[in-house]
């Protein structure tokens, strides 16, 4: 089991490449590949692997089932699913960075790095609400998407402090008429 090659993003066929190993290696007992397949697995496959499994064991050909759901994805499957990529109104910003960091790199591996970080903020920009759309496209210095989320969390906070009808006005609203009117006299 010396030789297993770990899952790596673009790795398609995860499961069946683990099963040739273990077969190779002689371990042909569905409770033996079970309990060997997460030392083949690293990273985030190592992470859901163990999530599924966790409080309740999933039969061997369950959990295949599972992880090829998860992480078999076609480029053209994760292409389309792109397009239609928009955030949930309950999604935090991160989380639907992440998912469309995972979409771009599944439906374009062949893509330079550079070229998947262009893609990675643009798709993010894309799949937000217009509001935070248009602020983001409207401030130039935004380069990458950590910078755009980081706009996001900027553009809520300010949102959520003016939603109660905070006043932005030099004048304290509480102030007595005298000063306002002595205000307005040296105005005029």
């Amino acid at each position: 089991m010396n030789n297993l090659k770990v899952f790596e993003d673009g790795n398609f066929s995860l499961v069946e490449d683990f099963e040739i190993c273990a077969k190779a290696n002689q371990v042909v007992k569905e409770e033996d590949m079970l309990r060997i397949m997460p030392a083949y697995f690293s990273g985030l496959a190592r992470y859901y692997f163990k999530t599924i499994n966790k409080g309740q064991t999933l039969e061997y050909k369950a959990s295949c089932e599972v992880m090829n759901k998860r992480f078999s994805s076609k480029p053209e499957v994760a292409a389309n699913d792109l397009i239609t990529c928009r955030k949930g109104s309950l999604e935090q910003f991160n989380a639907f960075a992440l998912r469309v960091k995972e979409l771009v790199n599944a439906a374009y591996p062949s893509f330079t790095y550079i070229d998947k970080e262009i893609l990675h903020k643009v798709k993010f920009i894309k799949g937000l609400e217009e509001y935070y759309s248009k602020e983001i496209v409207l401030y130039k210095k935004i380069e990458t998407l950590d910078e755009a989320i980081n706009k996001c969390w900027e553009l809520l906070a300010a949102e959520k402090l003016y939603a109660n009808g905070a006043t932005c006005s030099l004048i304290n609203q509480y102030s007595d008429a005298a000063a306002i009117d002595t205000i307005m006299d040296h105005l005029d």
